[in-house]
């Protein structure tokens, strides 16, 4: 009985890790690591933090306009309210930046990496892709493609946003229409 649960444990543990996290041999992982540089990872990782902190003004004025939206604050108060925000989103805009730069998350994201690419590439296809992203076409595109979503972004979202907001305003008037046919009055508790 106890070499069943054993045997049985032993099976779970291979099922997870094959389920769950592929196993990174050391030349996959090397592999990896020169396509992460190649990649100038680290680079996109400090440019993703400078990204998030380019958007953290915008971002705290929103959650204040949606916060003070239900408050009954004056303008002056709501003018306040932003400046404080704005204050706190530096504070905070420097932080997620040290987090981007952190040696310790690098190295956790680097992990992740390895076990995705692991799970979806064998090693000589990532030693392909890193060749290609070495090649003058492969530095190309790593230089380029960053400006190129950022210059489609705001025409993918119009093209979707119409769409997007049709589906929800279509989810709303069901929802609002099956809240009336409950019968319930407005203000009825729960």
């Amino acid at each position: 009985m106890k070499t069943l649960k054993i045997v049985v444990a032993g099976l779970l543990l291979v099922a997870g890790q094959a389920f769950g996290q592929a196993a990174v041999d050391a030349e996959q992982k090397a592999a990896v690591k020169e396509l992460l540089d190649a990649m100038n990872f680290k680079q996109m990782m400090s440019q993703m933090g400078g990204a998030m902190m380019q958007q953290m003004p915008q971002m705290m004025d929103q959650m204040v306009d949606g916060m003070s939206s239900g408050a009954k604050l004056s303008p002056e108060q709501v003018a306040e309210a932003k400046k404080l925000a704005k204050d706190a989103g530096v504070d905070a805009s420097r932080k997620m930046l040290d987090i981007y730069n952190d040696p310790q998350f690098i190295s956790g994201v680097e992990d992740i990496m390895s076990r995705a690419y692991a799970r979806h590439f064998t090693t000589a296809e990532i030693k392909a892709t890193v060749a290609f992203y070495n090649s003058p076409a492969g530095r190309k595109a790593l230089t380029v493609m960053p400006r190129m979503m950022q210059e489609t972004m705001p025409e993918m979202m119009a093209l979707i946003s119409p769409r997007m907001n049709a589906i929800m305003e279509s989810v709303a008037k069901d929802v609002v229409a099956k809240a009336e046919k409950s019968g319930k009055p407005a203000g009825a508790a729960k």
